[in-house]
């Protein structure tokens, strides 16, 4: 178990808590706490590690929630209840000794690439 926490000198309170359930599965909560109203935050993580994969489900104030599935490539859904959307994602990596590419994809639109290239061995 993981607890911590620090008050900010605006008077905000954030905490950060971790709990491996299992050994395949952990349970992580966030939250930050302020005086102005509708400000606060809360978050909770569910994760889950197989073999070779692992999940995610994440439950956050705003009625968020979210699941996601991570083997060589990511899976992603979630509703955004307060805002009435939802939406699907995908990403995929491709590695080598030398380079990293990655892509991600989403109904909504976003669309990210990138690609990272080992120049020397520092």
């Amino acid at each position: 178990l993981v607890l911590m926490g620090r008050v900010m000198t605006d008077g905000r309170l954030t905490a950060r808590m971790k709990s491996d359930l299992t050994d395949n599965l952990a349970l992580r909560a966030n939250a930050q706490l302020t005086n102005e109203p509708h400000m606060s935050q809360g978050m909770f993580n569910f994760d889950y590690k197989g073999s070779d994969y692992r999940t995610q489900f994440q439950l956050e104030n705003g009625a968020l929630l979210s699941a996601s599935y991570i083997q060589w490539d990511v899976t992603e859904i979630f509703w955004a209840g307060q805002h009435r959307k939802s939406g699907l994602g995908y990403a995929a990596r491709y590695s080598t000794d030398k380079m990293v590419a990655a892509g991600q994809v989403a109904s909504t639109g976003m669309v990210a690439l990138s690609c990272v290239q080992k120049v020397s061995e520092k």
